[in-house]
C-alpha cells in the first residue's frame, strides 16, 4: 500500500473504546514523525499513549504520543 498524501483529515482514537476525534494529520519536523492538529480541544492525552488514525473505517496507521 502507498502512504496517503499529507496533510489529511482523519479521525483518531486514543483508547480502544473512546470516541473518534476529528484531526488534521500533518508531516512532522523530523523524518518519520507526524503532527496532529485537533479540530476541537482533546482531553487527557498522555505521552506514551498510542494514537490510531482512521479514514472512515479504514485504519491508516498509528503511533505513540510524545
Amino acid at each position: 500500500n502507498q502512504a496517503p498524501k499529507l496533510p489529511l483529515n482523519v479521525q483518531i482514537k486514543i483508547r480502544y473504546r473512546s470516541k473518534a476525534i476529528a484531526t488534521r494529520l500533518l508531516k512532522g519536523d523530523m523524518p518519520g514523525t507526524l503532527f496532529l492538529r485537533f479540530k476541537k480541544p482533546a482531553r487527557a492525552l498522555t505521552p506514551g499513549q498510542s494514537a490510531v488514525f482512521y479514514r472512515n473505517r479504514e485504519v491508516l496507521g498509528g503511533g505513540v504520543i510524545k
